[in-house]
């Protein structure tokens, strides 16, 4: 039997191994460090003063070492946002406040130009009736003033005007034409040369239509004890079908005298 040889100098070699490592591995360790710090002293000497300010206070803002406000950082963070509140709400109550204001005030103009507009409504329709009431109160009191005086002039005695067929000529859906009249007048009265004025209306025409001569004529000597018939040929043209046309012949003496007054209506259909 023969003895294992002695392994012990090759656990040795083993061990100064593994601390040369070690050695080596904290080397390349210190060389970086060294490595870091010459390269941040380099970018320090190439930056600006106010490059290296911003640096700081950016390191400072990062440490919470930046306060702007210094009455905001003597107080607590809670009565900051309850004062902040408070301008807020003040600013919005303000504002809101303005709104009405304004808005009131555009009311109030609103109702002072509905009521200007009203009143100069209302007084132009005030006229307008008035003025409408009076051409018809005139034509009343023309016609009536009328029949008084061919009454007077005629003295009461026989003098007849009498409106026999009227001619009518539809043109279309809504107008036509007044196309004769016959006419007879007895004369008890005296000599008399009779004008012949026509006047046509309805019910929707103004006094200003109602008392517009429409045609005139003027007939031959009627001696007292006579009694003339005549036919007028006419082209008087109306619309409005639907309403009744009225006819109103006033026969006056060649003088001017009022000696009769008729009415008829004129019928289209």
């Amino acid at each position: 039997m023969f003895e294992e040889p002695h392994q012990k100098p090759k656990e040795e070699h083993i061990k100064i191994s593994t601390r040369n490592v070690e050695r080596i591995f904290y080397y390349i360790i210190i060389i970086i460090l060294l490595a870091v710090v010459f390269t941040q002293r380099s970018v320090i000497n190439h930056l600006g003063p106010s490059d290296v300010k911003i640096e700081a206070l950016q390191d400072d803002v990062m440490t919470g070492a930046v306060i702007t406000d210094t009455k905001a950082a003597a107080l607590p963070k809670d009565e900051v946002d309850v004062e902040a509140l408070k301008q807020e709400i003040r600013a919005n109550m303000e504002t809101e406040l303005a709104q009405q204001q304004q808005e009131k005030i555009d009311v109030d103009a609103l109702k002072q130009e509905i009521r200007s507009e009203l009143q100069d409504q209302i007084q132009a329709q005030l006229q307008a009736d008035f003025d409408k009431k009076l051409e018809y109160e005139m034509s009343k009191r023309m016609d009536e003033l009328t029949d008084t005086m061919a009454e007077q002039n005629t003295g009461g005695g026989e003098l007849t005007l009498t409106i026999g067929k009227i001619g009518t000529e539809l043109k279309g859906e809504d107008w036509g034409k007044i196309t004769s009249i016959e006419l007879e007048i007895d004369n008890q009265l005296r000599d008399i040369t009779p004008v012949i004025k026509v006047y046509v209306f309805d019910s929707q025409d103004e006094a200003t239509t109602r008392n517009l001569v429409r045609e005139s004529d003027e007939l031959s000597r009627i001696d007292v004890g006579s009694t003339l018939k005549k036919t007028l040929k006419s082209s008087i043209s109306v619309n409005r079908l639907n309403l009744t046309k009225t006819l109103n012949i006033v026969m006056y003496d060649k003088d001017g005298t009022i000696l009769k007054k008729v009415t008829k209506s004129v019928d289209f259909s």
